[in-house]
């Protein structure tokens, strides 16, 4: 018995002492004694202790028992000595045992050689007398699929259905998961149909092919048709469908449902699983969900009423205990709870127990995920060897937080000590160095990584010419291109994408058409890096060339390249590419439809990202945050503000995370649409209120004009030890500028800078170019523009062109056009202002003069649209609209505000 648990546990050195003080005190050794300790030393550096109990084995007589032979093919096996297997194997053989044959066959496929595992099986079909049953065809499919052997397992298929056994069982499962993990879900889908019941473990080995081909969907629908049909849900299956959480498009409500089953059912989910239940929360911005699960489980682990705990289960096995705080301190990572963290980190000292490699690479990695960077330099100084994994955790930490100066010191001085980086290593502190500034120490480290052993690798050529490319150097890109023995689908969609995304669009084509030529297939990695350069430099033209190489490719539209294709039309101006895209795209997922909407606000088209808001919910999609923040701020553009009290409600309801960034943008639309009493209500229940929650109040103060209550919440702000920032300051001014409030709008921008020691912006210098030319100051308003270093500030001209018209100061308006057309000369807006300054000024001659040039550089613009929410219906309007809506009642009312204000001293812009 103690044996056995010894064995269980993998403790091997407390087994050999049990069974020497067996010896010593005369115990007769059974056969089930001697299975035991073959399977316990079935392992590399074991192999001495199985001999010597195979020596013993032959002594005590017992070699002929089927099971003994078996036990020992197996250790030899497994301790990769195919020879001595072999030997054993030939000699007995002849006895006619199955159970012998099937052992060496699962021996053969153990050291990688499923040739000789399949000439052996054949040799079986031959062998008369002996029987071939489920156990051994699911052998060799079990080593078919480990080897992804689609042929051989398809023979083994063939002599399955004709054997005419009862596929019914495990060796169902063993055909779904060779087909799957082959690649060929149609065929394992087709097994698992065929099936007349299907138990757990057909649907988990299905799950799991779908899950490795990135089919999450299908994960999720096997999961629900589990649920449905009252099939046992086990810790593989809770695994497989948190996995298929972490794709995008996936419901929070899935990941509730899969942690109620755990709970309610007992399921004794083991590390792996407990950790991905912690990622999917935070996945979803569900940290304090995460929290309590990572709570429970220490509270499981260190304290449980009336039984043993983990940690004292754990202890039994030193490689249990290590496997147990390394899971919990990555829990505590990807919650970034220091106070956890340091928790488990102090009950780990308590164990007194050395710390393994991957235990301290787990305590560097959570610190610096907590932003302790000391902490982790701590750990990694206090460890007593550093084998080159620790190493790389360490100079991975200091490469997320932007300490490259660290992390290069950190990689010279294992060098110094004579250990080489391994590929990965390399590869992450190269993208340290990705940017211009590095160039220099690109290079540098560039040398010293060519003088390793691994320095030829792909994996780092690769690396390599990404960060030239990102360096801006594409002549060093190209020069590592040119230099790889091996140029593969990786190397030439670096190179693209490096090219790409520094502008050079037509030689990323003449590249990619290249590739084509060498026999490389470009597949979707190529396009992106593709689609994305022509995003950000708005080439419509190459990007629908690419969209073309896309269909004739018949590319697999994923959701990278779905998103990069939307992306691409909408950043060059082309939403009817965009919308038609989306209208051939079957499935799309949340990101699609939030990129398509963002489009469309950031075109001035909200109405447009309304409706297709409606299309995405007709679709089936579920909320979450960034949908809701999207369609939030189309309701502020339009003004829809039943809309977004309606989604304000879902969110009280507890569907989504209230993140500071949503209650923000909820505060901004209640705002926009006029409701600030509503704004103020959400501020003032708002928890956690950080610079931005401040900011989106003052402005909704400044965009209702409400002076005196910005004025107050930006004081309160300052006794609430909130520090304002330049957003906070650009509200002020802004307010200021449309109240014409000269000297409170000078006040606060002196102030910014004298006491808060916040720099201006440009905007910030507009705000006051603008508030001096409202209030008539336009030649201190001009003298500021042209002391300022801002050369091509067209917000700037424009502001105070606007005001040239008001007060009628022709001369001034002329230089303001100037600075305009110069940069822009097919800006419709300042074509369209001094226009009118001319006309108000009574000079026609230079206004015709002025139309004739406008005409000629096709300086024309679209006429402005405006939207309002009547009785729950939206109507959009636009300059010179005529029609029997009730928009057309706003002219009365327009003319009425025209007379007011004429009254009153003001002269209308309408």
């Amino acid at each position: 018995m103690m044996l056995e648990g010894c064995k269980q546990h993998g403790l091997i050195c407390e087994t050999l002492q049990l069974f020497n003080q067996m010896q010593a005190e005369g115990f007769l050794l059974d056969n089930v004694t001697f299975i035991s300790l073959l399977q316990t030393f079935s392992y590399a550096d074991s192999i001495q202790q199985g001999k010597i109990i195979h020596i013993m084995s032959v002594e005590c007589t017992s070699e002929s028992d089927p099971f003994i032979v078996s036990a020992l093919i197996n250790m030899y096996s497994k301790c990769s000595r195919l020879d001595d297997a072999l030997e054993l194997f030939n000699a007995k053989k002849k006895d006619g045992d199955v159970v012998i044959w099937r052992v060496m066959l699962n021996g053969y496929a153990c050291c990688g050689s499923l040739s000789h595992s399949y000439a052996l099986f054949c040799q079986m079909q031959q062998q008369e007398g002996l029987e071939i049953g489920k156990r051994t065809y699911a052998s060799m499919l079990h080593a078919c699929s480990c080897a992804e052997a689609l042929d051989y397992g398809k023979i083994i298929h063939m002599y399955v259905i004709e054997s005419q056994l009862n596929t019914e069982d495990n060796l169902a499962r063993n055909l779904i998961q060779l087909y799957a993990k082959c690649g060929r879900l149609d065929m394992a889908n087709r097994v698992f149909n065929n099936l007349l019941s299907c138990d757990t473990a057909a649907y988990t080995a299905l799950m799991f092919g779908y899950g490795d081909q990135g089919e999450s969907s299908k994960v999720l629908e096997l999961f629900s048709r589990m649920l449905h049909e009252g099939i046992n849900v086990d810790e593989v299956v809770v695994s497989s469908v948190l996995k298929a959480t972490s794709i995008e498009g996936s419901d929070l409500d899935v990941v509730r449902l899969v942690h109620t089953l755990m709970e309610v059912d007992g399921l004794n989910y083991d590390f792996h699983s407990n950790t991905l239940l912690v990622e999917s929360y935070v996945r979803f911005d569900m940290h304090e969900d995460g929290n309590c699960i990572l709570f429970n489980s220490l509270w499981k682990c260190f304290y449980t009423p009336g039984q043993l705990t983990d940690l004292e289960y754990a202890k039994a096995s030193s490689r249990t205990l290590d496997k147990l705080f390394v899971s919990l301190l990555h829990c505590c990572s990807i919650l970034q709870d220091l106070d956890l963290a340091q928790i488990v980190h102090s009950l780990f000292m308590e164990c007194d127990k050395k710390w393994d490699a991957e235990t301290v690479c787990s305590l560097i990695d959570v610190y610096a995920s907590c932003g302790m960077l000391d902490d982790s330099c701590s750990v990694f100084k206090a460890s007593v060897s550093h084998p080159v994994i620790v190493w790389s955790s360490m100079i991975t930490g200091y490469v997320n937080h932007g300490r490259t100066s660290d992390a290069l010191q950190v990689f010279y001085r294992m060098q110094e000590e004579g250990l080489q980086p391994d590929p990965c290593l390399c590869s992450n502190i190269l993208k340290a160095f990705s940017c211009p500034a590095h160039t220099f120490n690109g290079r540098v480290l560039h040398t010293r990584i060519c003088a390793c052993k691994c320095g030829s690798e792909k994996i780092i050529k690769i690396a390599l010419i990404d960060m030239y490319a990102r360096c801006g150097s594409l002549s060093d890109a190209q020069y590592v291109f040119n230099t790889c023995f091996f140029s593969d689908k990786m190397t030439w969609n670096a190179l693209i994408a490096g090219y790409a995304c520094n502008g050079y669009l037509q030689e990323a084509f003449e590249f990619l058409q290249a590739m084509e030529k060498t026999g490389c297939k470009p597949d979707a990695s190529t396009f992106v890096g593709m689609l994305k350069g022509c995003a950000s430099f708005s080439v419509l033209k190459i990007g629908k060339l690419v969209h073309h190489l896309v269909l004739e490719f018949d590319c697999d539209f994923n959701f990278f390249l779905c998103n990069s294709l939307i992306n691409m039309y909408i950043k060059c101006g082309s939403l009817d590419n965009a919308e038609t895209f989306l209208k051939l795209t079957p499935h799309l997922s949340k990101a699609v439809w939030n990129l398509i909407m963002s489009g469309h606000i950031e075109s001035c088209c909200s109405e447009k990202a309304l409706l297709l808001f409606q299309r995405m919910l007709c679709a089936g999609i579920m909320l979450d945050n960034s949908i809701l923040v999207t369609v939030l701020r189309a309701c502020s553009s339009t003004g829809t503000l039943s809309l977004g009290m309606l989604l304000h409600s879902y969110v009280l309801l507890g569907k989504v995370k209230r993140t500071s960034y949503l209650m923000n943008t909820i505060i901004t639309m209640y705002s926009q649409c006029g409701d600030l009493e509503d704004a103020q209500s959400v501020f003032h229940k708002s928890n956690a209120k950080d610079a931005a929650t401040w900011n989106a109040m003052i402005a909704g103060c400044a965009h209702n004009n409400d002076f005196d209550l910005a004025s107050r919440y930006f004081t309160r702000m300052q006794d609430e030890d909130m520090r304002p920032d330049t957003i906070t300051f650009l509200c002020i001014l802004s307010l200021c500028c449309h109240m014409g409030n000269l000297e409170d709008g000078l006040y606060e921008f002196n102030t910014m800078t004298q006491s808060h020691g916040i720099f201006p912006t440009f905007e910030h210098y507009n705000c006051i170019i603008d508030l001096l030319g409202r209030t008539g100051f336009l030649l201190k308003a001009a003298d500021l523009l042209y002391s300022l270093p801002y050369i091509h500030n067209h917000v700037g001209w424009m502001s105070l062109l606007s005001h040239c018209k008001l007060h009628e100061s022709k001369d001034l308006g002329n230089r303001c056009i100037n600075h305009i057309v110069k940069d822009q000369n097919r800006n419709a807006s300042g074509y369209l202002l001094m226009d009118q300054v001319l006309i108000h000024s009574q000079h026609e001659t230079e206004a015709d003069n002025l139309k004739e040039l406008r005409t000629g550089v096709n300086a024309w613009k679209l006429p402005g649209v405006a939207s309002i929410e009547i009785n729950d219906r939206f109507f959009s309007f636009h300059v010179q609209h005529v029609d029997n809506s009730p928009c057309s009642e706003t002219d009365d009312k327009l003319v009425r505000l025209k007379l007011g204000m004429m009254s009153c001293g003001y002269l209308p812009c309408f």
